[in-house]
């Protein structure tokens, strides 16, 4: 027995639409059972054609209380990932999608069979006025056999095939993201460690699929609900791996296709539009007025000022007119005379000498210093994440991350100031040990996640650590373990 409880995988948005859909589930259920409420027309019909109604409403069916309690219980890890990452419209539209699509799917795969016609039969002799049954005997009879057919293959009900749809997903979007795991060999009978487990998403991905595909295998390979569950995990990868490359969603490097091919993908669609923000964002910085930003003039562009010379004398005889002599050719360029080295069409602009230079990069850096200086540090992460997400590569020196971070913890703010930090290690190796030790020191705190914590600790090098270091180093991992074992 498997139960999910947690993730690692970063999630930016609440699993909004993934509660609803438990809610939902679980409230269609018991309304049909407090209402006596016959679900059949709402089934995914095999062998009667097409209807597109039940490719949707056969996902919010379920055959009784352990069916509905199995999907329920994974169906809300799954879609926490998926949601995390795409946001509730799109998570709706996603899940809508696998559900309708994989009905649509198994329809066809069934049209040849033909249960539905002995049903039909069945039903209409069970219908017939003369029949020596009473009504309530006639409905009771009408509702065993609808059950009995549902079991040998009439039709198709639950959330199951999206379950496993999401499931793919999953895998193809954070494959070694991890899982948090309490496993059970039975409902009565525990691990013998406590259970407790961190199984990377694909590892999980993995035990699902095997297991379904022995067991399709085992039973002779028949459309049974293996083979259903097999088919929305197609469906579900298609999906996935559709969004993936059309830029819909952003797995920063995690996803399998970053995996494979050993460099984080990224989306040609996301590429241009990533430059066109940059654009628009250098654009918006640049100072009105005249241009500030010179071009260095080189050595051959400067004009050489010759030093003051006397005006030649000109030696006059009064009987005939002597032409003047001709000037020597001065070695070095007048003052008076401008002399433009290059065409026309090559020639650089002639700034003033004097004006300012203006980098964007420091510009930005200094205003988010002063919010820092001004215990404005709500802002200052918001104009960091802004900034970045025009230009990944903007970082602050680390002094600057060191005191935006502690403002960030001093008002509360823990998850943007482990983000904070987080770029720090990726951008400053020296300073990344002591960073860690504080994100591991975060993640103790409440919500305590000791298995977070001891992440962090492991990628540290303990031969970097000083000897005050080297002890929080200690002090830390020895908390952590112990708060993992409880």
């Amino acid at each position: 027995m498997l139960f999910i409880y947690g993730t690692d995988a970063p999630l930016y948005h609440y699993p909004i639409v993934t509660t609803a859909m438990v809610v939902i589930n679980i409230a269609v259920h018991f309304a049909l059972m407090l209402f006596d409420v016959d679900p059949t027309p709402c089934i995914l019909a095999f062998g009667d054609g097409y209807h597109p109604i039940q490719w949707l409403t056969h996902n919010f069916l379920h055959a009784g209380l352990l069916h509905l309690f199995g999907n329920m219980l994974f169906l809300f890890p799954f879609g926490m990932v998926v949601e995390g990452k795409l946001g509730w419209l799109r998570m709706l539209i996603l899940y809508l999608a696998i559900g309708t699509f994989q009905g649509f799917t198994q329809q066809t795969i069934m049209l040849p069979s033909d249960p539905a016609g002995d049903a039909e039969s069945l039903v209409s002799m069970l219908d017939d006025p003369d029949s020596p049954l009473d009504a309530e005997t006639r409905e009771e009879l009408k509702k065993q056999f609808r059950q009995d057919l549902m079991k040998d293959g009439f039709g198709s009900l639950g959330a199951s095939a999206v379950i496993f749809g999401l499931l793919a997903v999953c895998v193809i979007w954070a494959p070694s993201n991890n899982f948090d795991v309490y496993f059970r060999w039975s409902l009565f009978v525990s691990a013998p460690d406590g259970g407790v487990r961190e199984w990377a998403i694909s590892t999980v991905c993995a035990i699902f699929v095997a297991k379904e595909v022995f067991m399709f295998w085992m039973t002779g390979m028949p459309i049974s609900s293996e083979a259903l569950h097999l088919n929305g995990f197609i469906v579900g990868g298609v999906c996935g791996f559709g969004m993936l490359l059309l830029g819909w969603v952003d797995c920063e490097g995690f996803d399998l296709v970053s995996l494979l091919q050993g460099k984080p993908f990224v989306a040609k669609s996301v590429v241009a539009r990533q430059k066109r923000e940059h654009a628009e964002y250098l654009a918006s910085i640049k100072p009105a007025g005249p241009p500030q930003a010179v071009v260095p003039k080189l050595a051959h562009q400067i004009q050489q000022v010759a030093p003051p010379r006397p005006s030649p004398v000109i030696a006059k005889k009064p009987t005939a007119q002597i032409p003047p002599a001709p000037l020597p050719i001065p070695t070095t360029i007048s003052s008076a005379t401008n002399v433009d080295l290059f065409d026309d069409d090559l020639a650089l602009p002639d700034f003033d000498d004097g004006a300012v230079i203006v980098d964007p990069i420091a510009q930005a850096q200094e205003e988010i210093d002063t919010m820092i200086a001004q215990n404005r540090f709500i802002e200052a992460v918001r104009e960091f994440a802004a900034i970045r997400k025009n230009d990944p590569v903007f970082v602050l020196h680390p002094r600057s991350m060191d005191r935006l971070a502690e403002g960030l913890i001093r008002s509360q703010q823990s998850k943007p100031a482990m983000t904070v930090l987080g770029i720090g290690c990726q951008t400053y190796p020296v300073d990344a040990p002591r960073w860690r030790i504080r994100m591991a020191e975060l993640h103790l705190s409440d919500p305590a996640d000791p298995i977070a914590a001891i992440k962090q600790l492991r990628l540290i090098d303990k031969e970097m650590l000083d000897p005050s270091t080297r002890n929080r180093y200690v002090e830390i991992g020895t908390q952590a373990k112990q708060l993992a074992q409880r």
